[in-house]
């Protein structure tokens, strides 16, 4: 008796083992199935060209200069990227300009204002951040740019980097600050440079290497709603990048950075194409059930009006087989603020000795010019000014 007990036991342990392996491989699969799919919709790895239902293109074309084509991220940034949208589609963009441009960084419009702010603008006009591991700051990366609360109305900036960003060497020089003792940090310089240094190194291998090769603004990632890649056109990036500036941006002109191209670089227009699904798969499920019900409902009673034809002869036929049952029937990190600014770039922290003020002045060499980008908008009716 006692075997046979452990014979079951062995036997319902030994399935249970198997079940809940055959599990964990399911969940494996399905968890390898959404990375590629979260990979293949964002700019990690290269990006199709190719049309396919629900994608969304954007054309920015800039009077003089010709048109950038971006592929959009709605699977990733499906608020901003809706925004964007619907902005673009009933003509707000055209004619605005691009009123800051810094090269190796970033080119910027968009604003209400056509100076970097966008006055009065109520909370429920912005949307949140949608910030993803899979859509980065790498050149040519279309975002829309952040006010001082992360949050986003109708500015936008292109990263225009292309200069190899190595996030490993960022690593070291941090490393090397925290290290020094001959002028330490602050307790709270501290705080901020360890977690940075964190940051730095939970980045992944791969993109650590796309941002070495291809460039862009990494310090900028997790900070604003990445919404898009160019495709096309990176010669109009990269000519606007090298247009002639002057001083006119308020946040930037007190970083003595100038950003205000000296002759207007204007929007034409932005062109939204949205490829279609095929028409046997545009009805949501649930309409298409409707549809089908419907159908088999027609269809039963039909054969109720003719099963009743013969119950009247021969009612003593009939079977159960006859009855129906009814159906039931989405400065890089240089603000882009333009009147305020948040630094997102490199930590910067106030020190306050000697010794302390020669660590920060070492710590800035380690991202110098890194500040938020952001736009000035304000919620509610507050009147915000930009650079």
């Amino acid at each position: 008796m006692k075997s046979t007990i452990k014979r079951v036991f062995a036997a319902a342990l030994a399935l249970s083992l198997a079940v809940g392996v055959s599990a964990c491989k399911k969940d494996d699969v399905e968890g390898a199935k959404e990375k590629a799919k979260l990979l293949a919709a964002g700019n990690i790895k290269g990006i199709s060209v190719d049309q396919e239902p629900g994608d969304i293109f954007a054309e920015v074309e800039i009077y003089g200069y010709g048109i950038i084509t971006f592929k959009l991220f709605p699977l990733l940034a499906p608020k901003s990227v809706e925004q964007f949208c619907s902005l673009a589609e009933r003509g707000f963009y055209d004619t605005r300009n691009i009123h800051r441009v810094i090269s190796d960084m970033v080119m910027q419009g968009g604003s209400l204002n056509f100076d970097g702010s966008d006055g009065s603008v109520t909370e429920a006009e912005l949307v949140p951040l949608e910030a993803s591991d899979y859509a980065r700051n790498f050149y040519g990366a279309l975002v829309l740019a952040p006010d001082s609360t992360e949050m986003s109305y109708c500015q936008f900036y292109v990263v225009n980097s292309k200069k190899p960003a190595d996030i490993d060497d960022e690593i070291k020089q941090v490393d090397e600050l925290l290290a020094n003792t001959e002028t330490p940090l602050n307790g709270a310089a501290t705080a901020v440079f360890t977690k940075y240094r964190a940051d730095l190194a939970a980045i992944p291998d791969d993109v650590k290497e796309k941002y070495k090769a291809s460039g862009g603004l990494y310090r900028m990632d997790g900070h604003a709603s990445v919404i898009g890649q160019a495709i096309d056109g990176f010669e109009v990036i990269d000519a606007i990048a090298a247009a002639e500036v002057v001083a006119g941006n308020k946040a930037d002109d007190a970083d003595g950075v100038m950003s205000r191209p000296m002759y207007d670089i204007i929007i034409k227009s932005v062109k939204i194409t949205r490829i279609p699904y095929p028409e046997t798969t545009t009805s949501p499920p649930e309409e298409e059930t409707k549809k089908s019900k419907k159908s088999k409902s027609t269809t039963a009673a039909e054969s109720i009006d003719t099963s009743v034809t013969i119950l009247t002869d021969e009612p003593e036929t009939m079977s159960p087989d006859s009855e129906v049952v009814n159906d039931i029937s989405e400065a890089e990190p240089d603000a882009i603020s333009d009147d305020e600014t948040s630094s997102t770039a490199a930590p910067e922290t106030e020190t306050t000795t000697d010794t302390t003020t020669e660590a920060s002045t070492s710590a800035s060499s380690v991202t110098t010019t890194t500040k938020d980008i952001e736009t000035a908008t304000e919620p509610a009716d507050t009147e915000s000014g930009s650079s």
